[in-house]
C-alpha cells in the first residue's frame, strides 16, 4: 500500500516519477484529480497496470476516453 504525502499529491511530475519508481497496480482516486494529472502529465504510468477506482464525484466520458487509449 502506498500514501502519497500531501506534497506529492498535487505535483503530476512527482507522481510520475514515483510511479514510475514503484509501479502501482491498484489505484483510488477522484476523477478531477486524474484528469488534472493526465492533463498536466500525459504519462501512461499515472495508470495502475489492473485496477482503477474512480470515486468521489461524477467522472467525464473524456476522462474514460482518455484512460482507455
Amino acid at each position: 500500500m502506498h500514501i502519497l504525502s500531501q506534497d506529492r499529491a498535487p505535483d503530476a511530475q512527482a507522481i510520475t516519477d514515483y510511479f514510475e519508481q514503484y509501479p502501482i497496480d491498484c489505484l483510488k482516486i477522484v476523477p478531477s484529480h486524474l484528469t488534472a494529472l493526465l492533463t498536466a502529465s500525459p504519462s501512461q504510468s499515472i495508470l495502475p497496470r489492473q485496477y482503477l477506482i474512480l470515486g468521489g464525484e461524477a467522472s467525464t466520458w473524456d476522462l474514460i476516453r482518455t484512460i482507455k487509449k
